[in-house]
Order: structure tokens, then sequence, then C-alpha cells
């Protein structure tokens, strides 16, 4: 099944029985924590196709917001509960079109999409799906040092720098 909107086709995708449609966004959360010392930590996360570090990451599905779409993310990945409060982060990057397999299906004005960023504050179990290899948690420098790409850098140090200013 195909559905047009706003001049976008959506190509209907059998997920875990159900008929969904890849959005053309994606959302990003880092996980932080403050420890019993004070210290901040964020959850990063190996993928398994890969083997790049960053945090929670993955893609909208038709008719979600893009809440709803990171916290379905949170908890397929990691298994966080479905009540996670998410702070919006300004940070927004951009990500090839092509870079998805379903980009064929949101027709040739769709270039680039969106990436939106949030913080989530949880200290809670971790289980992890089969996207990601490992996680681990570790203070900025370090976590910055791991997470490979430029942009989700940009957005954990936006993060930081708002937990730094008391602004979460």
């Amino acid at each position: 099944m195909v559905l047009k909107l706003k001049g976008i086709v959506f190509q209907k995708v059998l997920i875990g029985g159900f008929k969904m449609a890849r959005a053309p966004y994606n959302i990003h959360i880092f996980l932080y924590r403050i420890t019993k010392s004070g210290d901040r930590e964020y959850a990063i996360f190996r993928r398994s196709d890969d083997s790049k570090w960053q945090g929670i990451c993955g893609g909208g599905e038709d008719g979600e917001t893009i809440v709803q779409s990171a916290l379905r993310e949170a908890y397929e990945e990691a298994r966080l509960p479905k009540c996670t409060i998410l702070s919006k982060l300004d940070s927004i990057s951009y990500i090839p079109a092509t870079e998805f397999k379903d980009s064929e299906h949101w027709g040739k004005n769709v270039v680039v999409i969106p990436m939106y960023y949030f913080g989530a504050s949880y200290d809670g179990e971790i289980t992890l799906s089969s996207e990601h290899s490992e996680y681990k948690w570790c203070d900025f420098n370090e976590a910055s040092k791991l997470i490979y790409w430029h942009d989700q850098k940009n957005a954990l140090w936006e993060l930081n720098e708002r937990l730094e200013r008391g602004l979460l």
C-alpha cells in the first residue's frame, strides 16, 4: 500500500505484523544520569551493524509525532519505560535521504531528512535490542570521543551544557 501525504510518498511495510510506513525523519536520544558523587554520565550504544557509538537512534513511523517516535525507539532499543520524560534539544541535523532504503518511497523532493535530538534522565536497567552489541555509561569527554558522527557530538555537547547551566 502506498500513502501520499503533503507530496511525500510513504510505502507501507510489514513490521511486527502491522503495516507501518517509515517517515522521513530520524530521532536521537542521549540518556544521562547523575551519580551519587554528582558527576554526569551518558549512556552510549555500539551499533551491531557497523560498531559505531551513538545514542538511541531511529526513524519515525507514519502517523507518529516526533516525541512518540522517540519514546517508541527508546523502548525498542533499550526497554525504557514508555512514560520516560524527554527534553527536546535545540540541535537539529540533516541526513541525506539516500542513506535510507525507504527514501525511494518519499519522492524526489525529499533530499535530506531531519534528525531531532532529545535528552532523557535515566538510571534504570537497560536491555539492548539486536541493533546494539553493547552500551556503556561514561563521562562527557569519553562519550564525545567515542561517538562517531559530528552532529551527534554537537547534540551531546548541547545536552551537557544545558545540564551544566541547570537548563533541563
